[in-house]
């Protein structure tokens, strides 16, 4: 319905809208485009309802009734109106308003000279809070946060690494353009995947640090595009190469790091699951290591070939094991640190470069693959999750591959041993 809304209309919707309780919208039969929307708490307010360029249907708030008279809500109408007809969107223009508002406001750190924090080092210090580096912020931060990331060890290791220039400075004497700055340094020295890990493990640190007043809320500011040159890596070692690594890592047989990567050829397993792999996971009798966590978040268990078994019963020997972990020099540590320098080592030795040894498990995929087997059967050999369905309606579905799993493993074992053919290098001290 339609009439014109002068106050006495409008008093009158209200009083409708208060008995009914239920809104109304009543169009103005005058002022083309002009309507007024009532609630049932009694509120009045002038809209302005049009067709933009795309046809649509639109409404535009304009403003209370009790605060402007009609004429003002029809002068104004008829204005907005115009600018929907050439193309203006109002509503759009309010949000953008808002995100540029938000996006240049800055979050000044503000820093009591007398008060201080505890921070987390050997003496479990108190410090006043203008002292605090960001050393002092990831030690707070893994207290109340870091410990129960099961990455966070990584995680502090390799901030330390990177961030080594920022570690021990004052947080309040950094800006966000210094940090900025860091994280293109890191994409141009190092690699965009690089400077987009640090950026992912440096933000909720900081984002704890603004939330305890410790650091200006702008830093977040800084950005790191996961475009460029973050490239998804494909290097494996062809045969000539996996069969001069080979000879070297059978002739250094029973060295820890050696025996990590050859497990890793034959099982396609991850770097830091076989390193933190315990004698408790290992099963020799039922030939079988079970990793209680990976990186999916569940249990995987590894059918053992031949090799595989023979190597883990001569690292246990006839006694009892050296600590709990099974690749381990004597010590209760797992072998989680220095593998940059050992596989440089390994490098210089093969004369075999530019391989991780996240690529032994590529390459060992790859084997698979040109032994014939099926890609489900390798997928389940590295532990990927299963697609959605299989979850959803077949609950037994890792279970039931187990069998062929074994097989696609002995299979490869033997064409390992094959490549490598008896080579073992001998090494010169």
């Amino acid at each position: 319905m339609a009439s014109r809304l002068d106050d006495d209309a409008v008093r009158r919707l209200i009083e409708l809208a208060k008995e009914g309780g239920s809104r109304f919208e009543v169009g103005d039969s005058e002022c083309v485009g002009l309507m007024v929307r009532v609630t049932p708490g009694g509120v009045a307010t002038w809209y302005l309802a049009c067709k933009d360029n795309y046809g649509r249907s639109r409404k535009f708030l304009l403003g209370a009734c009790a605060g402007m008279s009609r004429y003002q809500a029809s002068v104004m109408c008829a204005g907005l109106r115009e600018e929907v007809r050439q193309g203006s969107d109002p509503i759009a223009d309010r949000k953008q308003a808002r995100i540029e508002a938000i996006a240049n406001r800055v979050v000044r750190v503000r820093v009591p000279k007398v008060e201080k924090v505890r921070v987390a080092n050997k003496r479990n210090s108190v410090i006043e809070v203008g002292a605090v580096t960001y050393r002092h912020l990831m030690g707070m931060y893994e207290d109340v946060e870091g410990k129960g990331q099961r990455s966070w060890d990584r995680t502090r290791k390799r901030q330390h690494q990177l961030m080594s220039d920022m570690l021990d400075r004052p947080l309040v004497g950094i800006t966000r353009k210094e940090w900025q700055l860091k994280f293109d340094r890191l994409k141009a020295d190092k690699t965009g995947a690089t400077s987009l890990w640090a950026y992912r493990t440096w933000r909720p640190i900081i984002v704890f640090g603004i939330a305890r007043d410790l650091c200006p809320g702008d830093w977040l500011g800084a950005k790191v595009s996961s475009k460029g040159n973050h490239n998804v890596r494909q290097r494996y070692l062809k045969s000539a190469e996996l069969s001069r690594l080979l000879g070297v890592l059978l002739a250094r047989s029973g060295e820890s790091h050696a025996d990590i990567m050859r497990f890793i050829l034959m099982s396609a397993c991850r770097l830091s699951e076989v390193a933190n792999m315990k004698w408790a996971d290992v099963d020799f009798i039922g030939r079988t290591v079970t990793l209680p966590m990976t990186k999916n978040g569940k249990e995987h268990i590894i059918p053992l070939s031949r090799q595989a078994h023979g190597l883990l019963m001569g690292r246990f020997g006839s006694g009892k094991p050296v600590g709990e972990f099974v690749f381990s020099n004597g010590g209760r540590k797992a072998l989680t640190d220095n593998w940059d320098r050992v596989r440089k080592m390994y490098h210089r030795e093969t004369g075999v470069s530019d391989w991780h040894c996240h690529d032994l498990r590529r390459t060992a995929s790859v084997c698979l693959g040109e032994l014939g087997v099926a890609q489900a059967i390798n997928d389940e050999v590295l532990n990927h999750a299963p697609a959605q369905l299989a979850r959803t309606y077949n609950p037994a579905y890792k279970a039931s591959l187990r069998g062929e799993v074994a097989k696609a493993l002995q299979l490869l074992a033997d064409h390992l041993d094959k490549i490598s053919g008896g080579n073992v290098v001998r090494l010169v001290a």
